[in-house]
């Protein structure tokens, strides 16, 4: 990982039975140590996917960090 690398929004949940959470505090770690924008959350009791509120509050926050970060600015 380079600061070259582009901006970085991950959303992990801490049971998932695929991808162990402490990936996306390393992945954290790394973005801070290189300066690359962006954020890690972690989904407390979440799995491999979630649904109900967390999907409607994480696809808001998704589309928030898409409008931050690629969204052409007018001049």
């Amino acid at each position: 990982m380079t600061k070259d690398d582009p901006p970085i929004l991950t959303l992990q949940g801490t049971k998932d039975p695929l991808v162990p959470h402490t990936q996306a505090t390393k992945l954290a770690d790394m973005m801070t140590a290189v300066g690359v924008p962006g954020r890690v959350e972690l989904l407390v009791g979440a799995g491999h996917g979630w649904g109900g509120p967390d999907m409607e509050r994480t696809m808001i926050e998704t589309i928030a960090f898409f409008d931050k970060h690629l969204k052409v600015k007018k001049p």
